[in-house]
C-alpha cells in the first residue's frame, strides 16, 4: 500500500518553501505549500494534448485540495500557459491518462516506477570494491553500501515524483498569479506569500552578510530542487553589489554658483549568475530548476559522493529544506566544512520549522527524511568540534528586528555555522 505517496510533496521546501499542513492529496499539499497562510480558490482544470496541459479556471469547486481528487477533462489547446511553465514529462502524461486524471494514483505510479529504475540502477550497478562474502568486515561494509544505496534510491524517487507533476502546479498557478501585484512574482509560475517570502529573505542574508565580497563569491545550494531560492539570492546579491560598487558615471553640475561632481551609480537589474552552483540527486528537479533558472548552473549530484566538489572552495553552503535527507547529520556537516573557504558559512534552514521536519520523519520515512534538525546546543557542539561559531536570527538580521512568528526554530529553522 502506497499510502505515504500522498504526502510525497511535504518534503518540497526549497526547495518549495511552503508550510506544515496535513493535506489529503498531491494537490493539496501543492497549495499548502505555496499558500500556507490562505484558501486559495477556484479549481484549475487541464486541458490535456501530446505536448503539455493548459489550464483554464472552473468556478463553484473549492480549493486545489479539497474533495476534487481528478483533473478534469476538457478540449485541446495549441499552446502552452505561459514560456516559464515548463512542459509535463512524457510519462507523468502518461499516468496521468491511465488514472483517469486521478493526481494520487499517477504519482504514486511515478514514484514506484522511478523507485524500481533506482533500485536497479544503484544497486545492480558496479559496487565500489569487490567484496568477500565471507569475511565479516567486508560484509558489513557490503551491507552499509547498500544501505545508502537503497536510502538515495528513496530519496531521488520520491524528489522526481513531485518535480516530474511541478509543471500541473505551476501551470494553475499563473491563474491567481495574473491578479497578484508585481512584486509578489518573483518565482516564475509561483506565487509566495508573505511570510515565506520574509523567511527566504532572511535565509538569503544569512548566506550573504553586509561585509560579503561579491567579486568572489562561491555559492554552494544542497538539495536546490527546482531553485527555489535563487530569486531570493539574485536579490541579495544584486544588492550588496550595488551597495558595495563605488564606481559609476560622473558628470559635473552646477548648484548655486558651484561646480560640483555627481557620481551617478548604475543599478544591477540582475545578477551575475556565476557565483551560483545547485545540486540535487534528482534529475527532474534539476530539469526543472534548469528551466526556470536557465542562466544558473544546476547539476545532478550526490553531495557527499560527488569528488568533483572535493576540488573547490565555497563561501557559503545552504542546506535549504534538504538536512533531514542525510543519513549522519555530523558527518555531513563535518564535510561540508571541508570544502568552505577561510570565513565562509554553513546555512542550515527549513522554511516549515523543525516541527514539521520532524513529523514527516515519523509519519512518511518513504519519502526518504530520515533525521530531525539538529538543536541550537547540538549544533554548538558540532561547531566546536569544527572550529565554528554558531550564528543565530538576531546577529543575522543585525539593527532589524526578527518577527515574533520567526523567533522559535520550531516554526522557522535557520542558523549559521560560521569558520573561524
Amino acid at each position: 500500500m502506497w499510502v505515504p505517496i500522498k504526502f510525497l510533496l511535504l518534503v518540497c521546501l526549497v526547495a518549495h518553501f511552503g508550510s506544515s499542513r496535513d493535506v489529503a492529496s498531491p494537490k493539496a499539499a501543492f497549495q499548502h505549500l505555496i499558500y500556507p497562510h490562505q484558501e486559495r480558490r477556484g479549481f484549475a482544470s487541464l486541458h490535456k494534448s501530446d505536448t503539455f496541459l493548459c489550464v483554464k479556471q472552473a468556478k463553484g469547486t473549492k480549493g486545489l485540495g479539497g474533495s476534487t481528487s481528478k483533473i478534469k477533462k476538457g478540449g485541446f489547446s495549441s499552446k502552452p500557459p505561459s514560456s516559464d511553465v515548463p512542459p509535463l514529462p512524457e510519462d507523468a502524461k502518461i499516468f496521468l491518462r491511465q488514472h483517469g486524471g486521478d493526481m494520487n494514483a499517477a504519482q504514486a505510479s511515478y514514484y514506484r516506477k522511478r523507485l524500481r529504475e533506482e533500485e536497479e540502477r544503484l544497486l545492480h550497478g558496479p559496487s565500489s570494491s569487490e567484496k568477500d562474502e565471507f569475511d565479516p568486515v567486508q560484509r558489513a561494509a557490503a551491507m552499509k553500501e547498500q544501505k545508502l544505496k537503497l536510502h538515495e534510491a528513496k530519496v531521488i524517487a520520491s524528489w522526481d515524483a513531485i518535480a516530474a507533476f511541478l509543471p500541473v502546479d505551476y501551470a494553475s498557478r499563473k491563474i491567481g498569479e495574473k491578479k497578484k501585484k508585481p512584486d509578489q512574482r518573483d518565482v516564475p509560475g509561483r506565487f509566495v506569500d508573505s511570510v515565506v517570502r520574509r523567511r527566504l529573505k532572511m535565509i538569503a542574508r544569512a548566506c550573504f552578510p553586509s561585509d560579503t565580497d561579491t567579486s568572489a563569491v562561491r555559492f554552494l545550494d544542497i538539495g536546490c530542487g527546482d531553485g527555489a531560492a535563487v530569486p531570493f539570492l539574485d536579490d541579495r546579491f544584486i544588492a550588496l553589489t550595488a551597495a558595495n560598487n563605488d564606481h559609476g558615471d560622473s558628470a559635473v553640475v552646477t548648484k548655486g554658483g558651484q561646480k560640483k561632481k555627481k557620481i551617478y551609480k548604475k543599478k544591477a537589474s540582475s545578477a551575475d549568475s556565476s557565483y551560483y552552483e545547485g545540486i540535487d540527486v534528482s534529475p527532474t528537479m534539476v530539469e526543472m530548476a534548469t528551466y526556470s533558472h536557465s542562466t544558473h548552473l544546476f547539476r545532478v549530484a550526490n553531495f557527499m559522493t560527488d569528488e568533483s566538489l572535493c576540488h573547490r572552495q565555497y563561501n557559503a553552503i545552504l542546506f535549504n529544506g534538504s538536512l533531514q535527507f542525510f543519513l549522519d547529520t555530523a558527518a555531513t556537516l563535518k564535510y561540508a566544512s571541508s570544502l568552505l573557504a577561510p570565513g565562509g558559512s554553513i546555512v542550515l534552514s527549513h522554511v516549515q520549522g523543525g516541527r514539521f521536519v520532524r513529523d514527516e520523519v515519523k509519519r512518511n520515512p518513504m519519502a526518504g527524511a530520515c533525521a530531525v534538525m539538529p538543536t541550537e546546543d547540538e549544533l554548538r557542539i558540532y561547531a566546536d568540534e569544527m572550529g565554528f561559531s554558531v550564528v543565530g536570527k538576531e546577529e543575522i538580521m543585525g539593527p532589524d528586528p526578527v518577527d515574533v512568528d520567526d523567533v522559535d526554530l520550531e516554526d522557522f529553522y535557520l542558523i549559521v555555522l560560521r569558520k573561524q
